[in-house]
């Protein structure tokens, strides 16, 4: 779990710098603040570690109905299918920037 864009570090003169020097490592702090999710397993342990993390981010964050961020909807569509999904009431998580 990341949470990438602008003012997502403490240090805001730094952050100016990094987002002024250009490089493609720092380039999230030139998006909104947004958080990233991401499990490397098996497609069902993968579900079920992202389904984790959505329950513990739900209480600080509300789900948006926004789309996937262009630059991670082909990588989110060749690593799994499937909607990832909460397990009390089994409702669709609405991936994407918040």
């Amino acid at each position: 779990m990341a949470i990438l864009g602008r003012g997502s570090m403490r240090d805001k003169r730094m952050e100016e710098e990094l987002r002024n020097q250009g490089n493609p490592k720092y380039a999230h702090l030139n998006e909104d603040l947004h958080v990233e999710v991401l499990a490397y397993a098996a497609p069902p342990e993968a579900d079920r570690r992202i389904s984790v993390a959505f329950v513990e981010l739900q209480c600080f964050l509300a789900i948006s109905n926004r789309t996937i961020h262009p630059s991670t909807r082909a990588t989110t569509a060749t690593a799994n299918s499937s909607n990832y999904v909460f397990s009390p009431g089994r409702r669709r998580i609405h991936r994407g920037r918040l």
